[in-house]
């Protein structure tokens, strides 16, 4: 359960101005009878959930296949927690989350600063903060040379859409690191 209301809170912050003006739509109704009021009521919930579920995927990860911006990288205090997937957060592992690309897609995130790449599987939602487009384990920032930075400008790549259409072999062929210094 802590783990939904997460993920609540998370998406509430992500698509805070599209549930604004949702709620606006649903209480300008005129005033009902407490059985209209109670359909009204579920039927509300009912398409927000449906909203902030889809959306995600009615945004197709080909529209966002390229992508600039900053990003930062998971503290240490998440090493373990439960991620919007479900998936335990591991900081050794090629992760990252991103507000909108399908979980289990692969995304080659190149430092600009240094040139620096590597290849990242999303596994969770944000970053939430404004400017920010991704949030890389502590081994892609690694990779990436960004520990002491801490936020960097980078290139997004959609390498592939998700990993149950891909298989091992493609994964093998997507991971090596340019500039790889551990």
């Amino acid at each position: 359960m802590n783990n939904l209301r997460t993920w609540g809170e998370g998406v509430r912050k992500t698509f805070q101005s599209e549930i604004l003006i949702f709620e606006q739509i649903i209480f300008t109704l005129p005033l009902l009878t407490s059985t209209q009021l109670r359909t009204c009521m579920k039927l509300k919930s009912l398409l927000l959930l449906l909203s902030l579920t889809l959306f995600p995927l009615l945004t197709r990860a080909q529209d966002l296949s390229v992508i600039d911006g900053k990003a930062t990288y998971y503290g240490n205090r998440a090493h373990g927690r439960r991620t919007a997937s479900g998936e335990r957060y591991d900081k050794d592992a090629l992760v990252c989350a991103h507000r909108t690309l399908p979980f289990g897609t692969l995304v080659r995130v190149t430092n600009l600063n240094n040139q620096r790449q590597v290849v990242v599987r999303v596994i969770d939602r944000g970053p939430f903060a404004v400017g920010r487009v991704i949030d890389l384990s502590t081994a892609a920032a690694r990779h990436l040379d960004m520990l002491r930075a801490g936020v960097v400008p980078v290139h997004l790549e959609v390498v592939s859409n998700s990993l149950s259409t891909s298989s091992p072999r493609a994964l093998q062929d997507a991971l090596p690191v340019s500039g790889e210094r551990p």
